[in-house]
């Protein structure tokens, strides 16, 4: 699931970056048809006699600098734009990794501590077992103690008469 939001968020990403380049294609061609405008009135200027034409020149050069500059500045805000968009992406996939390894983690830490306990009870119950086993190999020597004793005075008292 999350290599399907990885790859869905970079098939936007990389619709996001068409966009950019189709718009790039577009401004170009504006740039295209302001440098042709530039060119004709130029032509323009060099058919008027009797006109300053340096400064002419300069304010077509000024406003096409002012053009060039507005232009680079909508990229420059539209690339910062998708890759602030694009760290966002990167950091929520990041964070949701994070996510699901800590509850992978926990989930694992709680198996360990079950497995443990179901251990530790397992053990409780042995050692009850083997006291008890103990305390019935005690009393059953203390028997045979008893039983062999008895035996053994009786045969001695018997045997003596």
């Amino acid at each position: 699931m999350h290599g399907a939001n990885v790859t869905n968020r970079e098939s936007q990403v990389r619709a996001r970056e068409k966009a950019l380049e189709e718009k790039e294609r577009q401004i170009s061609a504006l740039l295209a048809q302001k440098d042709a405008e530039i060119a004709t009135l130029a032509q323009q200027i060099q058919q008027q006699p009797a006109v300053d034409i340096d400064s002419i020149v300069r304010e077509a050069v000024s406003r096409r600098e002012d053009e060039l500059r507005q232009l680079v500045v909508k990229q420059q805000e539209a690339v910062a734009t998708a890759m602030a968009r694009r760290e966002e992406e990167i950091m929520a996939s990041v964070n949701q990794r994070e996510k699901e390894f800590f509850e992978a983690w926990s989930a694992r830490e709680r198996q360990i501590q079950e497995e443990h306990e179901a251990h530790n009870q397992w053990f409780q119950q042995r050692e009850r077992e083997l006291a008890a086993e103990v305390e019935q190999i005690a009393t059953a020597r203390a028997q045979l103690k008893d039983v062999t004793k008895g035996a053994l005075l009786h045969s001695l008292f018997f045997r003596g008469s």
